[in-house]
């Protein structure tokens, strides 16, 4: 050991990642120069006890035991201030010898390469040279100055990789404070970390079959432990929380502590918190300055009790204290305990350490005014002045400002101002919680009167409106940003609720549906859906299996290609697809089949799976990076999102979900969800509403119809609906029922249109002969709209019992109305209680007009026996399902 060049103020670089064995070789180098004593600061899970040891055993059979020389200096905090300060009550005969040195590396922002969002939490991971290093060597070069002639010698073993060795060795060129040393491997290859690299790096953009086909391309270049926990961070990166978690818990006894602590935080996220704790317990036992350790186990406790939240805030920062995560933990529990001046004291802190941050800034500011709790100008004046300086704190200052006026100055005509002035574009900070705080104060009429200047609703129609047109602009304003978080579906749904009722939404929707989309001129639209991504995939002759896959959703929609004897059933349809686009499509492709799959299983009213596939297309927001797919989520989720809750009955909440996606359209410049179903729903909103439809709105409606029609043929029946049935119509849908070459799901829809314009000009006998001819394959095509087929079915009954009335009409309607209540209980098969509802009250007319039919069948003299006996039968089936199914359902009905 003599014969080697020894410097006593030595860096250690150990790319070996073999912390015992590179330790144990320092410090035998260590005890054979030593004057005095070794101070060993350890901020690894390495075992001393086990190292002094094994140097006793093999080094030391006839010396005294050297741990007289060795002292093991506890809990030093994970900063050079504390480090040097420990430094300088030391002899200038000691050695100062820091384990784990990497460890100290100084907080910052760094880009990850993988990152994944899951209930609001953000997960990170970056390369290790992606860290601080600039920094770190700075201050590892003052502290090494600084005790030239304080110390015998200091000794730093850092872990580095290849690529972080490199740039220390770069950075610390022209320091002439310490040597370097590089421990390696013989037998260690750069290009095994070289892969590892060029892997994760092919993560971003790519499918999680592509990454899983990579993966198993070079596995066997890989050990098996790192295939493993690559292949988790595949499923990690792409959302699949409980694939990633199944993967590192069954390979729990070969991770690695980081492995581990990614594993608890997962475990964390999905609120596995028990197991989560036996986790990081066992981390801290072991390794408790491993970084981000403290940090997810502050993240485990903050639903936890105060105590136990001070307890551990405590000890991270006794570990930890310059810390500007562990410090806001502070910062948080010290305002919500009433110390807001301590509160203030700390974010300046961290202000300081992030580099004058003026967001920590505004927040000790918002602490400052819950001390001094000023008048609501001077309130606005002291956090307004910030926002001068820095605009992008616009909405956090605004949130917080809004919520001490409401919350201390009990104002809400000053809080609803400043939240008005918030920048409510998607993806802009704060917009869910101020989107959230908007719709607290408009739900409450006596606080949403009082933010518009003391409104008086009860007193005043035009006062009334007011409050109305508001509620329906925020709505509007605030359901794509809410779509952004995977429930915020709950609080605009909520919104609608609680606030006012359904005619005055409905009022509101047709004033915001005349503003944003019946009067937005039409201008190059065939150029416009040219562009479309749907478009280009129609035009490829040469497609990938998803692009097959999404021209056969579209056939299936159209009602061109039939799911049933094509697939053994519904369940291998939906697998089929989702696997499809999973494993070999992009995730816009990836999108639009969730879309088209969710429209089709509206429309073939399988509601409940419906609104699950929709609001999967909502979770892939927070997974992507490219800002244009980010937002092609929201219009897609929500055009499928508001189609499925119009089918089921939530009309306002699904034309307000199909208002608010035209912004979206014109942004990305895509149109097609729009014209396909959006204008479906607003031709079935305006039909449905035609009481509140005036003279005037009848011209814009004729334009919006004439402008969609070549492009939406499905939606000419609004104008016979709304202006009356011309001769006209009723030709064109006479020749396009009668000589129709194909019979689809299309010309279905125009069997029913003819039998309504046939009735509205009084001509009764017509839609019977109609009805005879053409019903019942009318009613097989519509098989793929069993949301709209039971009414269809009730409305056909009704023309046979009214405009026919004799015992084989009557008998000819029960059966129609049998079929429709077969599609009743298959919508009535959802999960949700509150759609079960909206299904119960839309078919309560069919079973009680059932009933009545086969009441008065019973009572006709002159049927036989059985027929007697078997209306009987059917009455008393029918009668318990005239039961409502839930107490909600009792309340609609």
């Amino acid at each position: 050991m003599e014969n080697i060049p020894f410097d006593n103020f030595t860096i250690n670089l150990d790319v070996s990642r073999k912390v015992e064995w590179s330790t144990g070789f320092l410090f035998n180098m260590l005890l054979d120069n030593v004057r005095n004593n070794i101070h060993i600061i350890n901020y690894t899970s390495l075992d001393l006890d086990k190292l002094i040891n094994k140097y006793n055993s093999d080094f030391n059979k006839d010396e005294p035991d050297i741990r007289q020389k060795i002292v093991i200096a506890k809990d030093i905090p994970m900063n050079f201030v504390s480090l040097e300060t420990y430094a300088e009550n030391l002899s200038v005969d000691d050695y100062l010898f820091i384990i784990g040195g990497e460890r100290l590396i100084s907080f910052s922002k760094t880009s990850s390469i993988i990152s994944t969002k899951f209930n609001g939490r953000n997960a990170n991971l970056h390369f290790m040279d992606y860290e601080n290093w600039g920094v770190f060597v700075d201050e590892i070069d003052k502290l090494y100055g600084d005790m030239q002639k304080s110390l015998q010698g200091i000794f730093f073993n850092i872990c580095v990789d290849i690529k972080s060795r490199d740039l220390f060795l770069e950075l610390s060129e022209e320091s002439g404070n310490f040597s370097i040393t590089c421990i390696e491997l013989s037998n260690q290859n750069e290009d095994y970390e070289k892969l590892q690299r060029e892997l994760f790096e092919k993560f971003e953009g790519s499918s999680l079959s592509e990454i899983i086909n990579l993966l198993e391309s070079n596995k066997s270049k890989l050990e098996d432990n790192t295939y493993r926990y690559m292949k988790a961070l595949a499923y990690m990166h792409q959302g699949n929380i409980s694939e990633a978690k199944k993967i590192l818990e069954s390979n729990y006894e070969n991770l690695r502590n980081e492995e581990k602590l990614i594993l608890a935080d997962l475990l964390t996220t999905i609120n596995e918190k028990e197991r989560a704790k036996e986790i990081l317990d066992e981390l801290f036992q072991s390794d408790k300055y491993h970084k981000g350790l403290l940090q997810a186990i502050l993240r485990l406790n903050e639903d936890s009790d105060n105590l136990t939240k001070k307890k551990w805030i405590d000890i991270s920062l006794k570990l930890d204290p310059l810390n500007p995560v562990i410090k806001e933990y502070h910062g948080n529990w010290l305002s919500n305990n009433g110390d807001y001046l301590g509160a203030a004291k700390v974010f300046r802190e961290i202000r300081d350490i992030m580099d004058f941050s003026p967001y920590y800034e505004l927040v000790a500011r918002i602490n400052d005014l819950l001390d001094a709790s000023p008048k609501s100008t001077e309130a606005q004046s002291y956090i307004f002045s910030i926002i001068d300086e820095n605009p992008k704190l616009k909405n956090e200052a605004n949130y917080r400002l809004s919520k001490f006026l409401i919350d201390h100055k009990n104002s809400y005509f000053t809080a609803y101002s400043v939240l008005k002035q918030s920048d409510m574009e998607i993806g802009e900070p704060r917009t869910i919680e101020i989107a959230k705080l908007k719709f607290e104060i408009l739900t409450d009429v006596v606080k949403g009167s009082e933010a518009l200047r003391k409104l008086k609703p009860f007193k005043r129609e035009r006062d009334a409106n007011l409050l109305r047109d508001e509620r329906a602009e925020t709505l509007l304003e605030c359901i794509p940003v809410l779509a952004t978080s995977f429930t915020g579906y709950l609080s605009w749904r909520a919104f609608i609720s609680d606030s006012q009722l359904d005619d005055n939404w409905k009022e509101s929707m047709f004033i915001q549906l005349k503003e944003k989309i019946l009067k937005v001129p039409i201008d190059n639209f065939d150029d416009k859906l040219d562009h479309s991504y749907i478009k280009k995939i129609e035009d490829r002759w040469n497609s990938s299996k998803v692009y097959e896959g999404l021209k056969l959703l579209r056939k299936i929609k159209s009602g061109e290609f039939l799911i049933e004897g094509n697939f053994k059933d519904l369940d291998e349809f939906i697998n089929v697809i989702l696997t499809v686009s999973e494993l070999y499509g992009d995730i816009p492709s990836q999108l639009w089949s969730r879309y088209y799959l969710s429209v089709i299983l509206s429309q073939k009213g399988e509601t409940q799976l419906a609104n699950n596939i929709a609001l999967s297309i909502f979770e892939y927001y927070p997974r992507v990076k490219d800002k244009k797919i980010k937002s092609l989520s929201i219009y897609l989720g929500l055009t499928a999102w508001g189609n499925s809750q119009y089918r089921i009955g939530r009309e306002v909440e699904g034309i307000a979900c199909i208002i608010s996606t035209l912004q979206l359209a014109q942004q990305l410049n895509e149109f097609v969800p729009f014209v396909e179903e959006g204008v479906n729903i607003v031709a079935r909103f305006l039909s449905d509403n035609k009481k509140i439809i005036n003279k005037d709105d009848k011209y814009l409606i004729n334009n919006f119809v004439n402008s969609f029609n070549s492009y939406n043929n499905s939606i000419g029946h609004v104008l016979h609906f709304i202006n009356g049935t011309s001769d006209s119509i009723i030709n064109d849908l006479e020749n396009d029922v009668k000589l129709a070459k194909t019979k689809d799901l299309g010309w279905g829809g125009k069997v029913v249109n003819l039998v309504s314009a046939y009735m509205e000009n009084e001509r009764a006998d017509a839609a019977i002969r109609l009805l005879e001819e053409y019903g019942d394959k009318a009613l097989e095509k519509l098989s793929g709209r069993i949301d709209l087929r039971y009414k269809v079915i009730l409305n056909w009954a009704q023309i046979y019992f009214f405009h026919v009335s004799n015992e084989n009409a009557i008998k000819k309607a029960i059966t129609l109305l049998e079929k429709g209540m077969e599609d009743i209980e298959h919508r009535r098969s959802v999960h949700h209680k509150e759609e079960r509802a909206s299904v119960g009250k839309a078919s309560e007319d069919i079973y009680r007009f059932y009933i009545q039919l086969c009441s008065l069948l019973f009572g006709i003299g002159g049927i036989s026996s059985n027929d007697r006996i078997l209306m009987q039968e059917k009455i008393e089936s029918v009668l318990p399902k005239m039961n409502p199914r839930s107490i909600i359902e009792q309340k609609k009905i």
